[in-house]
């Protein structure tokens, strides 16, 4: 920790609770504020810039906000909130050069978002979100900032900070359309004005679990769990979504399944299994009698190792007497997009549902350098972000957890070249050829390599060979024979690819 010079309890005035010393720093309030919406905010007008690298840990600066929102909606003491539409660190150097970090780029992130509606803009969409309570009665707080503020901002800084000649962090609040009710009535910024303070890790820690204001917000989504890496989003309940009190996820909160694909069958071709890599996660949103409401899932794609395209589907078993409603938002990094998944997705439907997750996988994954047309299947090259699919069903009535299709569903491909449907081995051993290589597999881990172009999965993990002549009683880990530099290892789980 940077040696810091001693600064004056007078610098705040007496709600501040910052006192430096040789030894430590504590969490400061900052002296510019939020104020109806819009905030402005000088770092460097109550630290220095040795003192704002201090503050630096985990190569990100830690901000608290204090919710000051006025009662409207579902808003009360005990829970108010408010939306981000944009948020920015501007900081300038002494030679005249500057570095911008924004919410575009990734470079912040609250604990929780929602699916809100920006007035003027008739879809709701998801936004980052800070929640709060009032008053200061948290009798487990060691301190001030513990007991009034409410939720955290992370931004990430991988740059020393002791160079900077300022620091400007622009915050612009989401104007809700409030007339719709909630949740966008709730995430309003109607109030007053909102307090910052920058954070130590112990009170950032501290805030994080205990979480101020989350248990009574509508559409509350986290995104940073507790345990495990980041995940992405839960998708938006439409206006009649009924009430779900827990989600029970698939394979679990913070992991996903992978299936990977080869798209020549019944040839087996180069056998690479990476013609298109999927991380898909599914979910079931429980009522308060633990009876099925609604199902939701997330999808990825990792890798595209081929020059036909394809439809993935993640087709459901359903009894035929369950009825619902079906929502499915495709979200393209490049091209920039936001649509439905697929023309063909029913909006209605009764018993099984089949959901093309994604369609068309040359034209919604793409290089945005043209450099190729295979993606995160060539070392050497910068890995590329995949487009997301998140859907929704909303079942008319309630459903017994038992009598819905068991995990890992039936996840499979559509190859438009030539016709062919691929569905899982595991879900279907009939896709296989002669000498039992498959064409679809449920790969062990998300965090799975797939072998790079033009090697076989022989060669990239030799064991495979074994597995697949015992027909799946020898070798059976197999995946653990991994050739390093004949996979991609770039993604390596959701903690880099989820966004």
């Amino acid at each position: 920790m940077n040696t810091l010079s001693r600064i004056s309890g007078l610098l705040l005035g007496a709600s501040s609770l910052f006192s430096v010393n040789a030894d430590a720093i504590e969490s400061l309030r900052l002296t510019d504020t939020i104020k109806q919406g819009i905030g402005k905010i000088d770092l460097l007008r109550d630290v220095t810039p040795e003192q704002l690298e201090t503050y630096r840990f985990d190569n990100q600066l830690v901000l608290a906000a204090d919710i000051n929102e006025n009662s409207k909606g579902l808003e009360k003491s005990t829970s108010q909130g408010v939306a981000i539409k944009d948020i920015a660190l501007m900081l300038g150097y002494k030679d005249g050069s500057s570095k911008v970090y924004t919410l575009a780029d990734g470079h912040f992130s609250t604990e929780t978002q929602s699916w809100v509606m920006e007035k003027g803009d008739p879809v709701r969409r998801p936004y980052y979100t800070l929640l709060g309570e009032g008053g200061s009665s948290r009798i487990t707080a060691a301190n001030r900032i513990q007991a009034t503020f409410d939720s955290t901002i992370r931004i990430k800084v991988p740059d020393d900070l002791r160079a900077v000649t300022s620091a400007i962090l622009s915050v612009t609040l989401l104007t809700t359309d409030s007339a719709q009710g909630d949740p966008e009535a709730f995430y309003d910024f109607n109030g007053g004005f909102e307090d910052l303070a920058i954070l130590v890790p112990e009170d950032a820690a501290y805030l994080d679990k205990v979480a101020p204001g989350r248990l009574d917000a509508p559409i509350v989504e986290l995104t940073q769990p507790v345990a495990g890496p980041s995940v992405p989003s839960d998708p938006p309940p439409p206006l009649d979504a009924p009430a779900v009190q827990s989600w029970n996820y698939f394979p679990s909160a913070d992991t996903f399944y992978v299936a990977a694909y080869e798209d020549l069958y019944p040839n087996v071709g180069d056998y690479d299994f990476n013609d298109l890599v999927v991380a898909y996660q599914v979910k079931h949103g429980l009522n308060a009698d633990n009876k099925v409401v609604a199902i939701g899932g997330t999808a990825y794609i990792l890798a595209r190792g081929a020059m036909y395209s394809h439809d993935w589907h993640l087709r459901l078993p359903l009894p035929d007497a369950i009825k619902g409603k079906l929502e499915c938002t495709v979200t393209l990094q490049y091209p920039k997009y936001e649509g439905p998944c697929s023309p063909r997705n029913p909006a209605e439907f009764s018993g099984t549902i089949d959901v093309t997750m994604f369609g068309d996988t040359v034209k919604i994954f793409s290089d945005p350098n043209g450099a190729s047309s295979m993606l995160n299947t060539h070392s050497g090259r910068p890995p590329i972000t995949g487009p997301r699919s998140v859907f929704l069903i909303v079942l008319a009535e309630p459903a017994d957890p038992s009598t819905l299709g068991p995990a890992p569903f039936d996840p499979f491909l559509y190859v438009r070249n030539t016709g062919k449907t691929i569905q899982l081995l595991e879900v279907n051993p009939a896709f296989k050829d002669a000498n039992g290589n498959p064409f679809g597999m449920l790969m062990p881990s998300e965090k799975w390599h797939w072998p790079l172009e033009q090697e076989k999965i022989t060669t990239a993990y030799p064991a495979f060979a074994k597995f697949v002549e015992s027909r799946g009683q020898n070798a059976v880990d197999w995946f653990a024979s991994e050739v390093p530099e004949k996979v991609f290892d770039q993604l390596p789980a959701s903690s880099v690819w989820a966004w």
